[in-house]
């Protein structure tokens, strides 16, 4: 049920460029929600040393190794997997070959918080060539 008053909010936010005074959208989105995250988790990353947390992934054909680690700020693509471990337990991985969020990235990219390293291999066959003969077949069988 809507009333015509208009909830009273203990913070303030500056609003955008359209509105010049400080004040809470009246969109009424942040009803009885936090505008601010008030966590203490947050407190204490910006007062401790900084450390950040990162997923290392490897996918070989029948399942995915996952190693979560926490690394000093500051830390490389190269510096995540080295201490993931994953190198000596895979021997044959190629970890020049890697991205962030699956976009590929050097191995001297800086990582930042909850980064998920994804450690790719070779495939197999090449895209084209699989679509190219699927479609041979198809039309053979038509």
């Amino acid at each position: 049920m809507q009333s015509a008053t208009e909830s009273a909010l203990p913070i303030c936010e500056h609003i955008g460029r359209e509105n010049r005074w400080p004040g809470v959208s009246r969109h009424h989105r942040h009803l009885r929600r936090c505008v601010r995250s008030s966590s203490g988790r947050e407190i204490r990353q910006r007062v401790s040393p900084h450390k950040i947390a990162v997923e290392i992934v490897y996918a070989l054909p029948d399942r995915q190794v996952l190693r979560r680690v926490l690394l000093p700020g500051g830390s490389t693509v190269e510096d995540a997997i080295r201490v993931s471990g994953l190198r000596a337990a895979f021997p044959e991985m190629d970890t020049t070959r890697a991205g962030i969020h699956g976009e590929p990235v050097p191995a001297t990219t800086i990582l930042r918080d909850r980064d998920r390293v994804e450690i790719y291999r070779p495939l197999r066959a090449d895209p084209k060539e699989v679509r190219r003969t699927r479609a041979e077949k198809k039309r053979a069988k038509e």
